[in-house]
Formats: C-alpha cells, sequence, structure tokens
C-alpha cells in the first residue's frame, strides 16, 4: 500500500483541486501518488509520469512505450514558469572627437667651411644620419655651392641630437689644419 497524505485544506482534501491533499497534487490522483504526477498514474508514480504508465515508469514518458518507454507520450504536463526578462541597460561610449595634431618640424641645417673635405662631409652625413651615399654627395655639393644645406628635418629633440652630434664629430683627419667639426644649427621648419 502506498503511503498517503492525509488532511484537509491544502494539504488534505480529497477534492483533486487542493494541491498536496490525498487526491490531489502530490497524493493518489495527483503529482506524487495515484493517478497524479509522482504516484499511481501520475507522473512519479502509478501510471504517472515517473511510475506505472507515467512519464519515468511504466507506459509513461521514460519508460514503455512513451518518449523514454511506456505507452503514454508522458502522462504530466509541466507548465511553463513565466521567467521576467531582466532590464539591461547598455552604455554606449560618447563619441570623441578626432583631432590631428601636427608635431612642430625643424631643420638641421649645416654650414660650410673650408677646413673639411667632400669625403668628411659625405662620410658624416652617411654615419650620422644614414643617407645614401649619392644623397650624402649631392648634400655636400649643395653645402660648397651655396654655404648651407638642410640635412634633416624632424622633431625639435632630434634635431638638435643630431646638431650636436655635428658638433661632436672631429675634426677631419685628411687635412692638418682642421681645428675641428663642421657647425650646424637648429631652425623651424615653415
Amino acid at each position: 500500500m502506498r503511503p498517503r497524505l492525509a488532511g484537509f485544506g491544502a494539504w488534505g482534501s480529497r477534492s483533486g483541486l487542493r494541491a498536496f491533499g490525498a487526491a490531489g497534487a502530490f497524493a493518489r490522483a495527483g503529482a506524487l501518488g495515484g493517478a497524479g504526477a509522482f504516484g499511481g498514474a501520475g507522473a512519479f508514480g502509478g501510471a504517472g509520469a515517473f511510475r506505472g504508465a507515467g512519464a519515468f515508469r511504466g507506459a509513461g514518458a521514460f519508460r514503455g512505450a512513451g518518449a523514454f518507454g511506456g505507452a503514454g507520450a508522458g502522462a504530466t504536463v509541466i507548465p511553463q514558469l513565466a521567467v521576467e526578462e531582466p532590464e539591461v541597460e547598455v552604455l554606449i561610449e560618447e563619441e570623441f572627437e578626432s583631432r590631428t595634431f601636427q608635431v612642430p618640424r625643424f631643420h638641421v641645417i649645416l654650414f660650410d667651411d673650408d677646413a673639411h673635405t667632400y669625403e668628411y662631409v659625405i662620410e658624416m652625413l652617411m654615419d650620422l644620419f644614414g643617407h645614401p651615399m649619392a644623397t650624402a654627395f649631392r648634400m655636400a655639393r649643395k653645402v660648397d655651392a651655396n654655404g648651407w644645406v638642410i640635412v634633416d628635418t624632424t622633431t625639435k629633440e632630434r634635431a638638435e641630437l643630431k646638431r650636436d652630434q655635428i658638433h661632436d664629430y672631429g675634426a677631419d683627419w685628411r687635412i692638418e689644419t682642421c681645428q675641428g667639426s663642421m657647425s650646424a644649427t637648429v631652425e623651424a621648419a615653415e
């Protein structure tokens, strides 16, 4: 004999409409027993979903000829719970105005003197600025003809560094009377 819940009201009514009563959802004709969901012909007992002809036993869904066994297609219909969609707040990044700033450019200007050879000037320009030989030769001719030449255009800090490197490059060893390096300056490019 199967245990049965007894009583009145929600737990013990025999009306079948009560949730936990004798003939309610969890007893004989209800969910737990009899023809209910868990017993008898219900979901878990008897011919229900989990026993007998129910979903998990006998002719129910998991045993027999049902979906998973049994002769039924599942004796118990489980109601769907209404799930509220959570409210999601999406933060949109503010559009930032794109600005392009021009970094100020500066020229490194090399000045001519008669104390240095073409070879010295070409060698220095190739060594300090990485100019190819043809470019360095053109610049050497220009400094000799005009008295000055722009050897590089760059940022202020790099221009000052390159000017200092020209001043520190040393004397031309090919000329015995050479007193030191060539002269250079930095000027803002227009």
